[in-house]
């Protein structure tokens, strides 16, 4: 073999079910589908599940196996996700990570007063401002509610201020299927019309239903006008482990599989090829003390990533946050070790970077924070070359006992492929006195500031901005109808 173009470079990556145990769960889930049935609570997605083959009995479906694997051999295992100028961002599938934000937080916790409160339009402008500078925040979701805005138009007011302060991919959420719609809309102003978007997706419809096998009509009809688009579905089924469903990993991930394939049958009934984006990370344990749902619970977390490589589908994962209350040191070890894990385990579309409180609240220190978290993660994963070049063995040949490696242009050429920090401090003690004793949060604080103070994130041009606003206005006129 050639030893320079010996250039493989591997990624490390772990697994816990094995392909026998994923298959059971699968057969699980399709006896689940064709015996106990999944709800659909909507007429359009009943009768396109019937013409497709399955038994309708009133608004229980009943899917055989059949169907099924059809779907799986239509679906897309992979699709690329763009940025909004049309650039290709990345691959979403395989075990390919990428990194984002959460959406909806209802709290803020505010990185200059250190205040417990209710996030405002300027603070998600901030916000969005942040992750548009990050560079290992790469894509986007809304991160906190504003409160100075009706709830019912809130979705289109994060769309529009996404669309207006980043060039970022988004995932974007809505509270009712007509902003579904609007949210959609908004997009292909942006992108340049429907097709535009549809052929280079910078835009991820999320969607989850009320319960694994309970799929109700708002819901679905989001599933079925994106699917109709021919843009990407993230329909994350979920439940709640002892509450919303069995309290074993296995029944969960069972359940919890069944109601990610009904739905994926829908997608591909209403359009062969769609992408369609399953459950993968976090799994929802509740603490039987507190009641509470826990984000950063280490219990089989990857099981659902290790079902979605299983049927080699794109996944979404769930890292980057605490049950914290605060940034504090919980805070730091649980956004770390969740992040660590979906990573090795190879999520996809990781989330809810920046989350506290479990879900609850949204923080720009974290934020922050875990963009370099992220950093170190992916050079402690990325692999090296063996050739040639990086061997050295003249080198060694003539430095080895007694020379000096410092001053060689082999040094030169490769010291920059060292992982360098942003925020951690690698200075003598006298040093980092000198330099004003900055603790980690003081970095972090630093770099917010002086993000805010001198990145300028892209504006659109203005009869796009029209165009975003009056859908905006639109669903605030309908508000206050109501």
């Amino acid at each position: 073999m050639n030893h320079h173009e010996d250039q493989e470079i591997k990624e490390m990556f772990l697994s816990t079910l094995s392909e026998t145990q994923c298959q059971k769960i699968h057969e699980a889930a399709l006896s689940v589908l064709e015996q106990t049935g999944v709800l659909f609570q909507c007429q359009e997605a009943l009768q396109i599940l019937k013409k497709g083959g399955a038994r309708v009995d009133g608004e229980k479906v009943y899917i055989p196996a059949a169907m099924v694997e059809r779907a799986l051999n239509t679906v897309p295992h992979q699709f690329t996700f763009y940025d909004q100028e049309g650039n290709p961002k990345s691959l979403v599938g395989g075990r390919n990570c990428l990194f984002g934000t959460g959406s909806d937080c209802l709290n803020l916790l505010d990185h200059r007063t250190g205040e417990h409160r209710d996030p405002m339009m300027n603070d998600l402008i901030e916000l969005i401002t942040l992750c548009d500078f990050l560079p290992h925040i790469d894509f986007l979701m809304s991160m906190v509610i504003p409160a100075d805005f009706p709830r019912s138009m809130a979705d289109r007011i994060q769309m529009e201020l996404m669309l207006n302060h980043s060039t970022k991919p988004i995932i974007g959420v809505s509270f009712s299927y007509e902003g579904t719609v609007d949210i959609i809309q908004m997009a292909e102003i942006v992108a340049g019309g429907e097709k535009p978007l549809r052929e280079r997706p910078f835009f991820i419809h999320y969607i989850q239903p009320v319960r694994a096998l309970v799929h109700n009509e708002d819901t679905v009809m989001k599933l079925i006008h994106t699917a109709k688009k021919g843009l990407p579905c993230l329909y994350l089924v979920s439940a709640i482990m002892g509450m919303s469903s069995p309290i074993t990993t296995a029944g969960y991930q069972a359940m919890g599989a069944a109601g990610q394939l009904a739905a994926l049958v829908l997608a591909q009934l209403i359009r062969e090829g769609t992408p369609f984006v399953v459950r993968g990370g976090r799994v929802v344990v509740m603490d039987m003390k507190t009641m509470l749902a826990t984000f950063a619970d280490p219990g089989n977390r990857i099981f659902s990533t290790d079902m979605a490589h299983f049927y080699n589908l794109p996944s979404f994962g769930t890292a980057g946050c605490s049950d914290a209350k605060l940034m504090d040191w919980q805070a730091v070890a649980e956004a770390s070790l969740t992040l660590m894990a979906d990573a090795l385990v190879g999520a996809n579309l990781i989330h809810d970077v920046g989350y506290i409180e479990s879900g609850v609240t949204y923080s720009a220190e974290m934020l922050v924070l875990c963009d370099e978290i992220i950093s170190w993660i992916k050079s402690f994963k990325r692999g090296a070359p063996v050739n040639d070049e990086t061997l050295a063995l003249n080198l060694i040949d003539e430095l080895g006992v007694k020379g000096d490696f410092l001053t060689t242009d082999h040094t030169f050429r490769h010291f920059r492929e060292q992982w360098r920090p942003t925020l951690f401090d690698r200075n003598t003690y006298p040093k980092w006195k000198e330099l004003g004793s900055h603790d980690v949060r003081g970095n972090v604080q630093q770099r917010i500031q002086k993000i805010l103070s001198q990145h300028r994130c892209r504006e659109l041009p203005w009869r796009l901005q029209q165009a975003l606003r009056s859908l905006s206005e639109k669903a605030k006129a309908h508000s206050i109808e109501g």
